[in-house]
């Protein structure tokens, strides 16, 4: 039996191997880890890091960058591993604030100096995240391991290019630890922008369909950020991952997401409504459907689930709904239209394998736009346009156009990118 087991693991790790020869990789690697624990279970960078005692940078100077999301599958925390179980130098700790977070270490997380390791600790918010030379001075790793969401508006993904820049500049290596994609990495939605505000110059859609080591090679790769060099680029690839798995299918915890952010529904939810963030809508912020509903004081909800019903989207229900935005602690303080009753829209996701967020989110804007014409507002077009790639879907909203045009178009710009994304799957298509 035994012996029949440890055949089941070389056969897998060969395959693995075999299929990450395939890749044509000029200024990237991949470093391959097998698990020492359960073969038949799914394992993310770091669990693989740790299980193999960080042979692929023991006695290394690190620069640990991190977030509430860094946890093992068994359920500890990087900073907690790092500290207790690392045989090398700490040189700082980047903690990326999106949520609180809780370690055994937590003490450690406002302090500028640990007392003990004399390690530095820094806490990057979302406001201001680009990590300096200064910040990593003495280190020779850059250790990344944050947990993405699958939406290219997103703060891991800042981050990951900040560094990619970082590496390129400074020649420090950075290592990767990747991790699932929550809503899956097979499906490749919504519409290509090199103006996003979070990735410029990196043409990628709002729902990108790969894993964030994928992406990172990707962008390193193609040479997009058009740098004089590219970065010095490493990412150890999870276990047992398929593309086709959504976060809840792995069996890794569910541990400290963005706390809007509590399931995965709730993220593909996310992905179809956030750019409503720049209008005068409230998306449900200061309720605990946020994402999930949409609405305004102004708009009639029976009218507006009337006009949804009477199309054809698959994978969701809508249904009227009444809210009143209010503060719900530290997610959300100062909510658009605070204690006003709003009627709207809530959308239940009924089947997440034929759901495309994106198309019903912008289909959703430019309907109340067009009922609700003296009223509805962009707060900030710029962000619109860059989300979107151009001003072509604000324009078409603010003429009363149907927005349903412009799918066929939206569609047949992902042809490309959908080439070249597959130029760099570490994992394969299943």
């Amino acid at each position: 039996m035994l012996k029949n087991v440890k055949l089941i693991i070389t056969i897998l790790f060969l395959n693995s191997l075999i299929f990450s020869q395939q890749l044509d990789l000029k200024y990237s690697k991949i470093i391959r880890l097998n698990p020492v624990e359960d073969s038949s279970l799914v394992y993310t960078g770091l669990d693989l890091l740790v299980q193999n005692k960080f042979k692929t940078i023991k006695n290394k100077k690190l620069a640990v960058v991190f977030g509430s999301s860094s946890y093992t599958r068994d359920g500890r925390h990087i900073l907690d591993i790092m500290k207790n179980e690392f045989p090398g130098q700490l040189i700082v700790f980047l903690q990326i604030l999106e949520s609180e977070i809780k370690t055994q270490s937590s003490g450690l997380i406002f302090s500028k100096v640990d007392p003990v390791s004399k390690t530095k600790v820094l806490s990057i918010t979302p406001d201001k995240l680009k990590i300096r030379y200064k910040d990593v001075k003495g280190c020779n790793i850059l250790l990344y391991d944050l947990q993405d969401t699958g939406i290219r508006e997103s703060t891991p993904i800042a981050v990951l290019i900040g560094l990619l820049k970082l590496s390129a500049k400074s020649r420090i290596p950075l290592i990767i630890l990747d991790r699932p994609n929550p809503i899956n990495a097979k499906v490749v939605e919504g519409t290509i922008s090199s103006n996003s505000l979070i990735a410029k110059r990196c043409p990628i859609p709002v729902r990108y369909g790969l894993t964030i080591g994928e992406l990172a090679i990707m962008i390193n790769e193609e040479k997009w950020l058009d740098l004089p060099k590219p970065a010095r680029l490493y990412v150890i690839p999870m276990f047992n991952y398929k593309r086709s798995m959504w976060y809840d299918d792995t069996g890794i915890p569910w541990k400290s997401f963005p706390k809007k952010l509590v399931t995965v529904e709730r993220v593909l939810s996310y992905c179809g409504l956030f750019f409503a963030e720049n209008t005068n809508l409230s998306y449900g912020g200061g309720t605990y459907s946020p994402y999930e509903i949409i609405g305004a004081p102004w708009i009639s909800g029976e009218r507006l689930v009337a006009s949804l019903n009477s199309q054809s989207f698959s994978g969701v229900k809508f249904s009227k709904t009444v809210f009143t935005p209010g503060r719900i602690g530290e997610v959300c303080t100062d909510p658009i239209y605070l204690g006003r009753e709003c009627s709207g829209v809530r959308l239940k996701i009924t089947d997440r394998s034929t759901y495309e967020p994106i198309l019903v989110g912008s289909y959703i804007i430019a309907i109340i736009a067009q009922f609700y014409p003296h009223h509805f507002k962009w707060l900030n077009p710029d962000n619109i346009d860059s989300i979107f790639g151009s001003d072509e879907y604000r324009m078409m909203v603010e003429l009363g156009g149907d927005v349903k045009e412009l799918y066929p178009v939206w569609i047949a710009r992902l042809t490309r990118y959908q080439k070249i994304r597959e130029q760099y799957f570490l994992y394969k298509r299943d």
